[in-house]
């Protein structure tokens, strides 16, 4: 189970982790020493002449910006300066310096500022900070909450006058959806959106990062300039632009596959999505800024009503002349081509077990004068190695001036063309695919104008339904007709061939738009000039469109049962936190709620039952979940066997046991017993061996032996060392090892726990 929520209370921040390219210039001659890797925005060649433009803000004047902005102590030193050139979204180049300041200690780096400060104006638009500090590193619980770290960044917005705070508006869906950490290294990140006269626009804003300690590590300013905001006197009504939405919001069914998590099976599950949700505020009409209209998608046909081919089959490896002939068969420029590289290759799925083939083949060629000058251009294909089936196909294209290039293909004849190309290399799909538009109207009207080649893709449907990211794309040469691409993705997923029982789509649309409400928007209109010039015109529209809570992860709804679930896992998402009738006012509330909050404990008909005997299986899936500090756990093998004969790949407890088992946690044997109660010595020694500790455990004579009930002590040194730290305790000196553990135990050892595993799970430097 997923949950997205906001968290109780931060002192219980982490009870259940058990364990642990671009053109720069300089002012003036320097020696430029090493520095990280930092993401410098590209630079387009086109941008030559812009370089050539001066800075306002001299190589000094920045570097004493910086350290007034952020105070840079005396101890660092300045080891790298350069000045680089930042494409902005109105096309405007600006001179940019980045600033990199360190504190080392001996040959070891001990803490870094990096710094960029807009060499027109000399304001910050970014730093990041990161430390070794042995003396601060991260720890439970956390320093500060959610609100106390938005305090820290209005503070420092304030007195640093970054922007004016009237224009900013905090993104409160953050802190909405905001769940107690299970690390240490948390950073909260916080949003604050642009305001035009109230209006949000999202593409800018402040973003600030404040880690647990109540530091702020980091800042980025996007802020556009020379941008014309759109204006309407009568914009439709919130409530009218509701109405609309749930009258023409258009929904797509998919078939989704998991591509993490632990799901041994990767078994399709379909779901709804929303599609073309933003309404233009002034007509009430759904907006689509690409160059198609969304009408369109409405019209998927497959190629053919019945396939033009049965499935392949595998047979014998192909041979590497038997792989050449099969490309050479379709592409005839091949022919005369040397070949300069041919590969064979084997991949064994690790969570199915499948395995597939593949021959890798490369071909080169001198590029004409005409159309590249003398470098050599390449040929890439792949054929399965027992199919047969032609995989993928790519040669270079030319290099051309796009400013004086005649189109000579059409779309509607490139499309004709990629259409006889996919009936010829995919016909046993061919009733099931589509040709699909989205991908063009992904892309801006100005950027598709300069693209040489026309892309054709098709996507899969199976009745009516979209099979994952099945797809076909074809690349027409807009010049010479030439297909310069072709590549196929189909995976090897079951798909139902027929749709299941669903929810109905007025159900499914009124989920959808309650988990996505919209608010009126800027967004930015794409224009149809070339944005690589500085004096094209940026504009923005005014929408009506989704605000989605950000949870860290997709989501999509379940068509079946109405259930959110997570695009990466398949599993369930909850966005409220999960609630048990029985906990309320219990002596460890808080410990219970943050197990239930990350699925470690289960809820029964409304129940957590808190004082009763937690069971070996429970416990066992409460230490996994902590020690992946509530991540998917990575998947199994298909071909993986139980280890104990009574935790089989059907119990829900197999994947929690199996990787204990990996981890050490557990001791390989024949039966595990998940049903039976666990023991309060059990526990102990479980904790110590996620503590990492359990060799040193089993030095009795160096414990602690002053135990009333010693002589019923069998593991003496974990029982000494989980009551030396606090995470369980003796009642009148004794340890009673052999009294069951509850729930409420079982929660609050884990707490505990956490207060003390930051010293044991990493060494700290020492310089």
């Amino acid at each position: 189970m997923t949950t997205f929520r906001k968290a109780s209370t931060a002192v219980l921040a982490g009870a259940l982790l058990l364990t642990m390219s671009q053109t720069s210039w300089a002012s003036e001659p320097m020696k430029m020493l090493p520095m990280p890797d930092y993401p410098y925005p590209a630079v387009n060649e086109k941008d030559s002449q812009a370089l050539a433009a001066e800075p306002s803000i001299s190589r000094e004047q920045a570097i004493a910006k910086a350290k007034a902005y952020l105070s840079v102590p005396e101890s660092y030193s300045l080891q790298s300066v350069t000045l680089y050139s930042n494409r902005k979204l109105d096309g405007e180049t600006v001179p940019q310096w980045h600033l990199y300041f360190h504190q080392q200690v001996k040959e070891n780096y001990f803490s870094t500022i990096n710094v960029t400060i807009d060499g027109m104006n000399g304001r910050l638009t970014s730093f990041y900070k990161s430390s070794n500090d042995p003396e601060r590193q991260p720890g439970f619980p956390l320093k500060i909450s959610y609100g106390q770290a938005k305090e820290v960044a209005d503070a420092w917005m304030e007195q640093h006058g970054a922007v004016n705070v009237q224009e900013l508006r905090f993104d409160k869906r953050q802190e909405a959806t905001f769940r107690t950490p299970l690390n240490g290294n948390y950073v909260y990140q916080l949003r604050y959106d642009r305001l035009i006269d109230g209006i949000p626009f999202p593409q800018d804003g402040i973003s600030i990062g404040v880690n647990g300690n109540g530091e702020m590590i980091s800042y980025t300013n996007q802020w556009t300039s020379d941008i014309e905001f759109e204006k309407l006197s009568t914009p439709i009504g919130l409530e009218e632009a509701n109405r609309r939405l749930r009258e023409t919001a258009e929904l797509e069914l998919t078939y989704y596959l998991p591509y993490g998590g632990s799901r041994a099976e990767r078994t399709p599950r379909i779901g709804y999505s929303l599609k073309n949700t933003a309404l233009d505020a002034a007509t009430g009409h759904v907006w689509n800024q690409g160059s198609g209209g969304a009408e369109q998608l409405n019209m998927r046909r497959p190629l053919t009503d019945k396939p033009l081919a049965a499935l392949p089959k595998e047979g014998e490896p192909l041979t590497k002349q038997q792989a050449i002939d099969i490309v050479t068969s379709v592409f005839s420029v091949v022919k005369n081509v040397e070949l300069e590289d041919a590969s064979y290759q084997e991949y064994t799925d690790p969570v199915t077990g499948k395995s597939e083939t593949s021959w890798q083949l490369r071909w080169k060629q001198p590029r004409p004068e005409a159309v590249g000058g003398d470098s050599d251009s390449f040929i890439w294909a792949s054929v399965n190695g027992k199919t047969g089936e032609l995989l993928s196909f790519n040669q270079d294209s030319a290099t051309r001036d796009v400013d004086s290039m005649t189109e000579k293909v059409t779309l509607a004849e490139a499309e004709a063309k990629a259409i006889e190309l996919v009936k010829k290399l995919a016909p046993a799909y061919t009733d099931q695919l589509v040709l699909d538009n989205q991908l063009r109207q992904e892309i801006p009207a100005y950027k598709e104008q300069r693209m040489s080649y026309w892309p054709v893709v098709f996507v899969r449907m199976i009745d009516g339904v979209r099979a994952s990211y099945d797809r076909v794309q074809v690349n027409i040469d807009r010049q010479t007709g030439e297909v310069t691409n072709f590549g196929v993705s189909f995976s090897s997923a079951a798909f139902p061939a027929k749709k299941p029982e669903i929810i109905s789509e007025a159900q499914a649309r009124e989920l959808l738009l309650s988990r996505q409400p919209i608010e009126l928007m800027h967004v930015i209109e794409h224009r149809s000039t070339d944005a690589m010039e500085p004096s094209a015109e940026l504009k923005t529209k005014l929408l009506y469109a989704p605000a989605r809570e950000k949870t860290g992860e997709p989501y999509y709804l379940d068509a079946q049962s109405g259930q959110w679930v997570s695009v990466k896992t398949g599993e369930d998402v909850y966005f409220e936190p999960v609630k048990s009738q029985d906990i309320e006012g219990h002596w460890a509330q808080a410990e219970l709620q943050l197990m239930l909050d990350y699925g470690a404990l289960d809820v029964k008909e409304g129940l957590v039952q808190p004082d009763q005997l937690i069971k070996r299986g429970e416990i066992i899936k409460m230490l996994v979940v902590a020690a992946n500090a509530g991540r998917p756990i990575e998947p199994f093998r298909s071909d993986r066997a139980g280890t104990f004969s009574d935790v089989t790949k059907e119990s829900v407890y197999f994947k929690y046991v199996e990787n204990a088992i990996d981890r050490g946690f557990l001791d390989r044997g024949d039966t595990f017993n998940p049903d039976a109660s666990i023991t309060r010595e059990q526990l102990a020694e479980l904790i110590v061996r996620a503590l990492g500790l359990k060799e040193l455990s089993k030095h009795d004579a160096i414990f602690n032996s002053q135990f009333t009930d010693i002589d019923k002590l069998k593991e003496r040194g974990s029982i000494a060392i989980v009551v030396g730290l606090g995470i369980m305790s003796t009642s009148d000196g004794a340890f009673v090892p052999a009294d069951k553990v509850t729930r409420a135990q079982a929660a609050t050892a884990f707490h505990r726990y956490l207060q003390q595993r930051e010293q044991f799970s990493s060494p700290k430097p020492h310089y």
